[in-house]
């Protein structure tokens, strides 16, 4: 997040929240994470809730 904020020169606040907004949904959707078996957010828990509901099963 650092990095992104630092990387830039904004104009407006309102620019801040849109270009935040893009970043996090590559973040969350896009992006890998070694701590998540090299899955993005979204994905690993997708695969967490079904997981979940076969147990309930």
């Amino acid at each position: 997040r650092r990095e992104f904020l630092n990387a830039y020169l904004f104009e407006s606040l309102s620019q801040v929240r849109e270009m935040v907004w893009f970043w996090q949904q590559d973040y969350n959707l896009n992006r890998t994470h070694e701590s998540l078996n090299n899955l993005p957010p979204e994905t690993y828990r997708k695969q967490l809730e079904i997981s979940n509901l076969k147990c309930l099963n």
